[in-house]
């Protein structure tokens, strides 16, 4: 009876711990070098209608960022970060645009990243005053660089 309790503990932590080394999670990060919205979102209702209205008007900065909260609300980490920087590049003074991305660079553990993004949408909106206490939240997360 002990080598059959023994042998059921060993299998169920086998099994236990291969379900934790593979989490769904760990495969859609910034260093994932995989297109994730290639797989998980064909035929996505809201995400097809972005790229259309993107694709008639590709210098519009909130279409980019409407579809980065898409793909962020899908957990679509590359798109989203590319999204979110396209939107930045071709409009640098809405300051929820660098709020969102480093929101997302927080949640993928890219500190240091959502750091300078802070920092760069307090430089392009200084009386932006969310950027400033965000940015100073994530100084009391990491340390005053100084």
């Amino acid at each position: 009876m002990k080598n059959q309790y023994f042998f059921f503990l060993i299998l169920f932590i086998t099994v236990l711990f291969s379900a934790c080394t593979s989490s769904p999670e760990q495969q859609n990060t910034v260093e994932n070098n995989e297109e994730p919205d290639t797989i998980q979102n064909i035929g996505h209702p809201q995400i097809n209608l972005l790229d259309e209205q993107i694709a008639a008007d590709s210098s519009n900065a909130e279409l980019y960022f409407s579809r980065a909260n898409v793909h962020y609300g899908l957990q679509n980490v590359n798109p989203a970060l590319k999204d979110f920087e396209k939107a930045i590049q071709l409009d640098p003074s809405k300051g929820y645009y660098y709020l969102k991305l480093s929101q997302l660079l927080f949640d993928v553990r890219q500190v240091a990243q959502a750091v300078n993004i802070l920092t760069k949408g307090v430089e392009n909106n200084p009386e932006n005053v969310d950027l400033q206490l965000e940015l100073a939240r994530a100084y009391l997360y990491v340390g005053d660089p100084k």
